[in-house]
């Protein structure tokens, strides 16, 4: 037995291009077939006058990023990731690999220090916004 739709999946089906449903202090967005620029994404959030707007994917945009090095296969993104601040990896053999070919900050995914690291820096980036 399927559920009953809501009056939202209902102006969806009906050929509506996007539904909002806003009721005690919350607001849910739904738009389908929607393909949005990352910089609409970004204008859009801003309307929500954010202190930081955290992106994942979207690799080879120019904005600051903190790269997650996984296993060998990513370190190849050493080579092609451009406005990499910080660097996770996972596997503690990989931490010469990194350290010879960029000079950032680099953390074993596990090392509290990264949280510390990646809070101030999150601070610094907020107060160069302001």
């Amino acid at each position: 037995a399927a559920l009953p739709q809501k009056d939202t999946e209902k102006h969806l089906n009906a050929g509506a291009f996007a539904s909002i449903v806003e009721g005690e202090g919350s607001l849910i967005l739904q738009a389908d077939n929607f393909y949005p620029t990352l910089e609409d994404q970004i204008k859009l959030m801003k309307f929500f006058h954010p202190d930081i707007i955290l992106i994942e994917g979207y690799k080879q945009k120019s904005y600051p990023k903190l790269l997650l090095v996984r296993d060998e296969f990513d370190l190849s993104l050493l080579n092609t990731v451009s406005n990499v601040l910080g660097i996770l990896y996972w596997k503690e053999e990989m931490r010469q690999q990194i350290k010879s070919r960029i000079n950032v900050p680099s953390f074993q995914i596990d090392d509290a220090g990264a949280l510390i690291w990646t809070e101030h820096l999150l601070q610094e980036l907020v107060h160069k916004i302001d």
